[in-house]
Protein backbone atom coordinates (compact mmCIF):
# COMPACT_ATOMS: atom_id res chain seq x y z
CA UNK A 1 0.00 0.00 0.00
CA UNK A 2 1.53 3.33 -1.00
CA UNK A 3 -0.04 6.63 -0.02
CA UNK A 4 -0.41 9.06 -2.91
CA UNK A 5 -1.90 12.01 -0.99
CA UNK A 6 -3.06 12.98 2.50
CA UNK A 7 -5.66 15.68 3.02
CA UNK A 8 -7.51 17.21 5.94
CA UNK A 9 -11.22 16.78 5.26
CA UNK A 10 -12.97 19.82 3.87
CA UNK A 11 -13.30 22.65 6.39
CA UNK A 12 -17.09 23.09 6.11
CA UNK A 13 -17.66 19.37 6.50
CA UNK A 14 -15.37 19.10 9.49
CA UNK A 15 -17.07 22.05 11.22
CA UNK A 16 -20.57 20.65 10.63
CA UNK A 17 -19.72 17.09 11.69
CA UNK A 18 -17.46 18.13 14.56
CA UNK A 19 -20.21 20.36 16.01
CA UNK A 20 -22.69 17.47 16.12
CA UNK A 21 -19.94 15.15 17.36
CA UNK A 22 -18.97 17.53 20.18
CA UNK A 23 -22.61 17.81 21.29
CA UNK A 24 -22.83 14.01 21.40
CA UNK A 25 -19.56 13.84 23.33
CA UNK A 26 -20.87 16.35 25.89
CA UNK A 27 -24.12 14.37 26.18
CA UNK A 28 -22.14 11.16 26.86
CA UNK A 29 -20.04 12.86 29.53
CA UNK A 30 -23.17 14.24 31.23
CA UNK A 31 -25.05 10.94 30.99
CA UNK A 32 -22.29 8.39 31.67
CA UNK A 33 -19.55 10.41 33.35
CA UNK A 34 -16.90 9.38 30.84
CA UNK A 35 -16.32 8.63 27.19
CA UNK A 36 -13.28 7.48 25.25
CA UNK A 37 -12.38 9.34 22.08
CA UNK A 38 -10.51 7.09 19.64
CA UNK A 39 -8.85 7.77 16.30
CA UNK A 40 -9.73 4.83 14.07
CA UNK A 41 -9.40 3.86 10.40
CA UNK A 42 -12.02 3.25 7.72
CA UNK A 43 -10.98 2.11 4.22
CA UNK A 44 -13.21 2.54 1.19
CA UNK A 45 -13.15 3.14 -2.54
CA UNK A 46 -11.94 6.62 -3.52
CA UNK A 47 -15.29 6.92 -5.35
CA UNK A 48 -17.07 7.12 -1.97
CA UNK A 49 -15.19 10.22 -0.78
CA UNK A 50 -17.66 12.87 -2.04
CA UNK A 51 -20.60 11.16 -0.33
CA UNK A 52 -18.78 10.63 2.97
CA UNK A 53 -17.37 14.15 3.13
CA UNK A 54 -20.82 15.56 2.30
CA UNK A 55 -22.98 13.27 4.48
CA UNK A 56 -20.58 11.63 6.97
CA UNK A 57 -20.39 7.83 7.25
CA UNK A 58 -23.81 6.28 6.84
CA UNK A 59 -24.53 3.03 8.70
CA UNK A 60 -27.52 2.44 6.38
CA UNK A 61 -25.09 1.85 3.50
CA UNK A 62 -23.23 -0.92 5.28
CA UNK A 63 -22.77 -3.93 3.06
CA UNK A 64 -20.48 -6.19 5.08
CA UNK A 65 -21.77 -6.46 8.64
CA UNK A 66 -19.90 -9.26 10.38
CA UNK A 67 -19.93 -7.51 13.79
CA UNK A 68 -23.15 -5.50 13.50
CA UNK A 69 -25.20 -3.43 11.07
CA UNK A 70 -23.31 -0.17 11.47
CA UNK A 71 -20.20 1.70 10.38
CA UNK A 72 -17.04 -0.34 10.91
CA UNK A 73 -13.79 1.22 12.02
CA UNK A 74 -10.48 -0.42 12.81
CA UNK A 75 -7.60 0.23 15.17
CA UNK A 76 -5.26 -0.86 12.35
CA UNK A 77 -4.94 0.72 8.89
CA UNK A 78 -3.66 -2.59 7.52
CA UNK A 79 -6.69 -4.42 8.88
CA UNK A 80 -9.06 -1.77 7.45
CA UNK A 81 -7.48 -2.11 4.02
CA UNK A 82 -7.47 -5.92 4.23
CA UNK A 83 -11.20 -5.97 4.94
CA UNK A 84 -12.13 -3.23 2.50
CA UNK A 85 -14.61 -4.56 -0.03
CA UNK A 86 -12.50 -6.58 -2.54
CA UNK A 87 -14.73 -5.29 -5.35
CA UNK A 88 -13.46 -1.76 -4.70
CA UNK A 89 -10.97 -0.62 -7.30
CA UNK A 90 -7.29 -0.42 -6.41
CA UNK A 91 -7.57 3.38 -5.92
CA UNK A 92 -8.80 3.59 -2.36
CA UNK A 93 -9.13 6.05 0.47
CA UNK A 94 -8.33 5.61 4.13
CA UNK A 95 -10.19 7.83 6.54
CA UNK A 96 -8.90 8.65 9.96
CA UNK A 97 -11.96 9.34 12.08
CA UNK A 98 -12.68 10.47 15.60
CA UNK A 99 -14.97 7.91 17.26
CA UNK A 100 -16.71 8.07 20.65
CA UNK A 101 -16.90 4.88 22.72
CA UNK A 102 -18.51 4.63 26.15
CA UNK A 103 -19.11 0.90 26.39
CA UNK A 104 -18.65 -2.02 24.03
CA UNK A 105 -19.88 -5.56 23.61
CA UNK A 106 -19.01 -8.43 21.29
CA UNK A 107 -20.76 -8.00 17.94
CA UNK A 108 -22.37 -10.45 15.53
CA UNK A 109 -23.75 -10.19 11.98
CA UNK A 110 -27.43 -9.91 12.98
CA UNK A 111 -26.85 -7.17 15.58
CA UNK A 112 -28.91 -4.08 14.75
CA UNK A 113 -28.19 -2.30 18.06
CA UNK A 114 -26.22 -3.47 21.08
CA UNK A 115 -28.41 -3.94 24.17
CA UNK A 116 -26.31 -2.27 26.86
CA UNK A 117 -23.54 -0.65 24.84
CA UNK A 118 -23.01 1.97 22.15
CA UNK A 119 -20.34 0.02 20.25
CA UNK A 120 -19.82 -3.57 19.17
CA UNK A 121 -16.38 -5.06 18.67
CA UNK A 122 -14.85 -8.03 16.93
CA UNK A 123 -11.64 -9.74 15.86
CA UNK A 124 -9.82 -9.22 19.15
CA UNK A 125 -10.55 -5.48 19.22
CA UNK A 126 -9.49 -4.73 15.64
CA UNK A 127 -13.08 -3.82 14.71
CA UNK A 128 -15.33 -1.20 16.32
CA UNK A 129 -18.85 -0.84 14.94
CA UNK A 130 -20.92 2.28 15.58
CA UNK A 131 -24.71 2.37 15.20
CA UNK A 132 -25.70 5.99 15.80
CA UNK A 133 -25.00 9.18 13.88
CA UNK A 134 -22.74 11.85 15.36
CA UNK A 135 -20.63 9.37 17.35
CA UNK A 136 -17.94 9.63 14.66
CA UNK A 137 -16.67 11.99 12.01
CA UNK A 138 -13.88 11.95 9.41
CA UNK A 139 -10.86 14.14 10.14
CA UNK A 140 -8.33 13.08 7.48
CA UNK A 141 -8.39 11.11 4.26
CA UNK A 142 -5.42 9.48 2.53
CA UNK A 143 -5.66 8.32 -1.07
CA UNK A 144 -3.65 5.25 -2.00
CA UNK A 145 -3.37 2.32 -4.36
CA UNK A 146 -3.83 -1.17 -3.01
CA UNK A 147 -2.53 -4.32 -4.62
CA UNK A 148 -4.81 -7.36 -4.74
CA UNK A 149 -4.83 -9.08 -1.37
CA UNK A 150 -3.52 -12.66 -1.36
CA UNK A 151 -5.85 -15.37 -0.11
CA UNK A 152 -3.50 -16.52 2.69
CA UNK A 153 -4.11 -15.61 6.32
CA UNK A 154 -3.20 -12.00 7.01
CA UNK A 155 -1.15 -10.68 9.93
CA UNK A 156 -2.83 -7.51 11.21
CA UNK A 157 0.07 -5.95 13.07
Amino acid sequence: MSVSALFKCFIHVTELFSGCYLLTKEEYVNRYGDVTEMELFHATSALNIPSITRNNFDWRRSVRTKFGVGVSFSTSARYANWHCNPNNPSRRAMFIAKVLVHSACKGHSAMKLPLRADTSTGNFGFVNVKFSDNEFYPTYVAYYYSEPVPVRRFQYL
